[in-house]
């Protein structure tokens, strides 16, 4: 899955899982286009035995440190433990529904993301952040926290500033969409990323149909305000920065359309199409528990 960071000068291009048990592809296949706990539950149990034998020599990985006040503004981070300099900095904002932001479930996401891209010379960060019923824009504005944390203490771990790309998912990629193209939510001179992945993310345009209860309880009950609270509404009047767009085979369509209307407004902004990765095999969280298996097919 190395292409993924790869960012932007990606062009369309499909990927499929290799190299794992048939079961897990299988497995997904069975379950088909549909999202749930249950859902979660099941792809867990298939990833557990691959992810319990993945490769994590010669990386460091330092947990449970704050970026801001609030209880959930934490992060961790990993870094080869062989000297590097001027290396990109990566920081993955994970879904969630707007109710939990785990950026590690013991054993299984996130912490796989940290060692592949780490054991790659990446300085790779995880970020929880604020979720309902703390409202919007407060896990948006998380992201902008993240990255300025990854600014301010890159070169202290080999990383370069001036090579920040965020990586979100689900509603962690809203999360990170919302702070690429509003205003109000990015400082004034701009989101501060060299670019951006969002993975099958949710709810780029709000509406109530579009959202879990968690997100209800974020974006609030005035659909009135849905519009302005929509990464979508912003993308026309924002600054080009590459962006790399990525959807499952089995996401359900909630989960898989907003990156094909993302794309199509970002192709009208910039007279130029970004790239779209589909990710042939996967459902809406095999994709995240692939990194550092022996699945490296992106």
């Amino acid at each position: 899955m190395l292409g993924l960071l790869a960012l932007c000068a990606v062009t369309s291009a499909g990927a499929q899982m290799s190299n794992l048990p048939p079961e897990i592809g299988a497995g997904i296949a069975a379950i088909g286009p549909v999202w749930s706990g249950e859902v979660l539950k099941r792809t867990q149990a298939l990833y557990r035995p691959v992810l319990q034998d993945q490769p994590r020599a010669g990386i460091r990985v330092v947990t449970d440190v704050a970026y801001g006040a609030h209880e959930r503004q934490k992060l961790d981070f990993a870094h080869s433990e062989a000297p590097g300099q001027d290396l990109p900095v990566l920081v993955w904002i994970p879904g969630g529904g707007w109710g939990a932001s785990n950026r590690n479930v013991e054993g299984l996401c996130c912490h796989n993301i940290l060692a592949f891209f780490a054991r790659h010379g990446v300085l790779a960060i995880a970020a929880s952040y604020r979720v309902a019923p703390d409202p919007w824009p407060a896990g948006a504005a998380d992201v902008g926290a993240a990255v300025a944390w990854a600014r301010a203490n890159a070169r202290k771990y080999g990383g370069d500033p001036g090579r920040i790309y965020v990586f979100g998912h689900s509603a962690g990629a809203a999360n990170v969409a919302s702070y690429l193209f509003d205003p109000a939510v990015h400082p004034p001179q701009g989101p501060g990323v060299a670019g951006a992945i969002l993975m099958s993310g949710a709810a780029y345009r709000v509406t109530r149909d579009a959202l879990p209860p968690a997100g209800l309880k974020y974006f609030g009950a005035d659909e009135s305000r849905y519009a302005a609270r929509s990464s979508l509404q912003h993308v026309p009047r924002s600054k080009p920065l590459p962006v790399l767009l990525a959807y499952a085979e089995y996401d359900p369509v909630a989960l898989s359309a907003p990156s094909l209307e993302l794309a199509q407004a970002l192709c009208a902004r910039d007279k130029k199409c970004p790239g779209i990765v589909y990710l042939r095999g996967h459902n809406h969280l095999s994709p995240s528990l692939s990194f550092n298996t022996r699945d490296e097919e992106l």
